[in-house]
């Protein structure tokens, strides 16, 4: 919270959580920084906008316009909210095999592997799809 001078509280919005609100660049770009603040706090409360905090609920109300948010959807995350992950390696694999053994006349053996191979280096991704089949008869 940041003091309003006239006896007040303004909640402190840094740039960090109004990228996670999702709010779109231009619309970020033209909120005013809060008097005293070097900049560390935006103001949200305009025309258009406003901030509650409600002591007895211990919630925060942010109302927005629709035009000022990035695109929705619950199958997508904002890019401002991406992460890297840690670095990993990863090995995906399905072996069959089989072994045909008639009464009368050879014997035959068929293998088949297939799989993912990969490695996750900070925002790096790479994968290679992999395949090995085999057949013996006699």
């Amino acid at each position: 919270a940041v003091d309003a001078g006239d006896g007040r509280s303004l909640f402190c919005i840094t740039p960090a959580l109004t990228d996670m609100l999702g709010l779109k660049e231009e619309s970020r770009r033209q909120l005013a920084p809060v008097e005293g603040t070097d900049g560390r706090c935006l103001n949200l409360t305009t025309a258009d906008s406003r901030v509650q905090y409600s002591p007895d609920n211990q919630s925060l109300t942010v109302t927005l316009p629709q035009a000022w948010m990035e695109y929705q959807d619950p199958d997508w995350v904002p890019p401002a909210r991406w992460d890297d992950g840690v670095s990993a390696a990863l090995l995906d694999y399905n072996l069959m095999a089989n072994r045909y053994m008639p009464h009368q006349g050879n014997t035959s053996d068929s293998y088949s592997l297939y799989g993912t191979a990969g490695i996750n280096i900070g925002a790096w991704r790479l994968r290679s799809d992999y395949q090995y089949n085999r057949y013996d008869s006699g």
